[in-house]
């Protein structure tokens, strides 16, 4: 029974493909395999771009308090992207994430904009008019979690076009707590190797 609901809701579109399963392991291993958490972020967000057909991908860290530790951005943001980003801090809180961004980054999640506010809403609100449509973020994604007791990562990934479905969804909630791990043993091995050269320079 098990396996028949799960073919009938693979070919609704519901639930991720053996393929899309298969290159999730490929990249969880890729990135296993970067040896530090800096030197994860890249692959992170070639992989991610590629398996979400996303156009943009965000990824950011960020303390206990909501404050921004870590920014990247897949493609690169051009100087005139850039020049928003005043009129972005100045517009955020009307994004349907603002008013609980540190408390539910930290809790861990996989949402849709479309989860809080619809996108026609979303359509009406100066930060799409002044900040989303130059970075063609129409319909967004969000995952993110816990780094340790001070620092949480998220992912934003963005389309233009058509909007995320079921199946993104449940692949998000299978990549979630799978690269929560990932980043928490980075992090680990980082702080391990930060005080091995800390004791070896006194010791000199």
């Amino acid at each position: 029974v098990r396996l028949r609901f799960l073919q009938i809701t693979a070919r609704a579109g519901q639930t991720p493909t053996g393929d899309q399963l298969k290159k999730m392991a490929e990249m969880l291993g890729d990135l296993d395999d970067a040896g530090s958490l800096p030197a994860m972020i890249e692959p992170l967000l070639q992989h991610v771009q590629a398996l979400w057909d996303a156009e943009l991908v965000l990824h950011e860290r960020w303390n206990e308090n909501g404050q921004q530790l870590a920014f990247h951005m897949r493609p690169a943001p051009t100087a005139f992207l850039a020049g928003l980003q005043p009129a972005f801090v100045e517009l955020w809180p009307q994004h349907p994430f603002a008013a609980d961004w540190a408390a539910s980054v930290a809790a861990g999640r996989v949402s849709f904009l479309s989860d809080r506010m619809s996108n026609r809403a979303f359509r009406q609100t100066g930060l799409w008019s002044e900040i989303y449509i130059h970075l063609r973020a129409k319909h967004q994604v969000i995952m993110s979690g816990p780094i340790d007791g001070k620092q949480s990562w998220s992912l934003g990934l963005n389309r233009l076009g058509r909007d995320f479905g079921p199946r993104e969804r449940e692949l998000g909630k299978f990549f979630q707590p799978r690269l929560t791990g990932l980043f928490q043993r980075h992090a680990r091995r980082d702080a391990a190797q930060g005080s091995a050269r800390l004791l070896a320079d006194a010791r000199t």
